[in-house]
């Protein structure tokens, strides 16, 4: 991951391979998570995350 000057830069330093953990998200009353596949853009979840990113976040 680069920052806006194209430099890469570290997403954590905690040595856990995620750098961004949301939990309990809700949209109409359907929780969004990865297990349940409903996080992308075009989905209910409208997360916007790169696929090369997928190991750096997760959603539950």
């Amino acid at each position: 991951m680069k920052d806006q000057n194209n430099q890469y830069v570290q997403l954590n330093n905690s040595g856990d391979m995620k750098a961004i953990n949301i939990e309990n998200y809700t949209v109409q009353n359907t929780l969004i998570s990865k297990k349940a596949g409903n996080w992308r853009s075009f989905q209910l979840g409208k997360l916007n995350f790169d696929y090369s990113l997928i190991n750096y976040w997760n959603v539950q």
